[in-house]
């Protein structure tokens, strides 16, 4: 079974500015990754059913958490093609060159 860790950290006006997100499986850590607002990371979803972006590579242009399910969100500005979306942190990876 898959668990996930999520903390943030906001600054003075309670905004996040950083988020860790740690992936585990059985004990194993499968993604552990700092994500901050205008770096470049890449969609890796380990569900099937979480598709839309996959593989693009795009930078996080704020956070937000949504309110439906309590999930915190990424906007991303995709790379290839300047257009905007909202990615699940935990769908997030470092960019490897």
């Amino acid at each position: 079974m898959i668990f996930h860790d999520i903390s943030s950290g906001v600054d003075e006006e309670n905004v996040t500015k950083k988020v860790i997100v740690e992936i585990t499986e059985d004990g194993k850590v499968l993604r552990n990754v700092t994500l901050d607002i205008d770096k470049e990371y890449k969609v890796n979803s380990y569900s099937k059913k979480k598709m839309k972006y996959q593989d693009r590579k795009g930078v996080i242009r704020s956070f937000k958490n949504n309110e439906d399910n309590d999930e915190l969100k990424a906007h991303i500005q995709f790379s290839d093609d300047n257009s905007l979306g909202w990615v699940d942190v935990k769908d997030l990876e470092k960019v490897t060159k």
